[in-house]
């Protein structure tokens, strides 16, 4: 059967839905970034955990990344590392689609002295009749000032080389994790969140049990970056499961001048189940 996208946009948020089932709300009010959350599959399971005790910064599906004297990740100043917390400013949001918005934003400090980014966003959703919803989220940037993006302070060496978590990430719900045997985590033939952090493969699915029902539905989600070789950033513990892709997770630093563009592109697939152990 086939299912209908729509979005309904607000100033406080955009909410998405397949046919009647609400699959996400892209939030527009937040003081520092846009995010998804919740993000639902069709059947109304939740997939992303948004301001936890432990990292009120993490927010759902996100993306921020962090310059030499801005940092748009932390949303605090954090001594001897960066001390100037960033915003991206929403300059016009609007419906451009069924279900498809467009923004653009401006990336810069709170007092708008420092702005570095001038981005336009599009953030999208559609039914995949092999079972999933799939996301859509495109970047394209202009450099506004000569900056240099920097990985975090609390990367993580892994072979020999520091790992840094910005880009497109996703804080999953606390119950991911906590029973080993349920939670898979796959990209190109590695298996295990510590097999994959690192490696640069096209896409990563997570697969887990969700809290609410007996027995515990399975869910998946699968992030895709096509055309691009970027890292990926993954870890798995009780109650701490976070996957993100992005330009700076393997390289240390990245100069841009004024003047510079670049694109970033992405894939999101939520899905009940596991639909994508046998789609080819």
């Amino acid at each position: 059967m086939v299912k209908s996208a729509t979005v309904s946009l607000t100033r406080e948020e955009a909410r998405f839905r397949i046919d009647s089932a609400e699959v996400g709300d892209y939030v527009l009010d937040d003081g520092y970034k846009p995010y998804l959350h919740p993000l639902r599959t069709i059947g109304g399971r939740t997939l992303s955990l948004a301001m936890p005790s432990d990292h009120r910064h993490h927010k759902g599906l996100m993306y921020a990344l962090t310059a030499t004297d801005v940092n748009w990740w932390e949303e605090v100043a954090v001594d001897g590392y960066v001390d100037t917390p960033g915003v991206q400013r929403i300059e016009v949001t609007e419906q451009t689609g069924e279900a498809e918005i467009a923004q653009q934003l401006i990336w810069t400090d709170a007092d708008g002295r420092r702005a570095t980014f001038r981005e336009r966003r599009v953030i999208s959703c559609s039914w995949q009749e092999a079972g999933f919803v799939r996301w859509t989220w495109s970047a394209d940037f202009d450099v506004l000032r000569d900056t240099e993006l920097r990985q975090s302070i609390w990367s993580e060496e892994h072979h020999g080389r520091m790992v840094n978590y910005h880009g497109l990430g996703i804080r999953f719900p606390r119950e991911f994790g906590f029973d080993p045997s349920a939670g898979r985590w796959q990209s190109d033939g590695q298996l295990g969140a510590d097999a994959i952090i690192g490696t640069t493969s096209e896409s990563v699915t997570v697969t887990d049990l969700v809290d609410g029902e007996v027995p515990a539905p399975q869910v998946s989600l699968r992030i895709t970056q096509p055309g691009s070789a970027h890292g990926w950033f993954a870890t798995q513990s009780p109650g701490f499961g976070w996957l993100s892709v992005g330009p700076t997770v393997l390289p240390e630093r990245r100069r841009m001048s004024t003047g510079d563009v670049f694109h970033e592109e992405y894939f999101v697939d939520v899905a009940d189940g596991n639909p994508f152990a046998t789609e080819r």
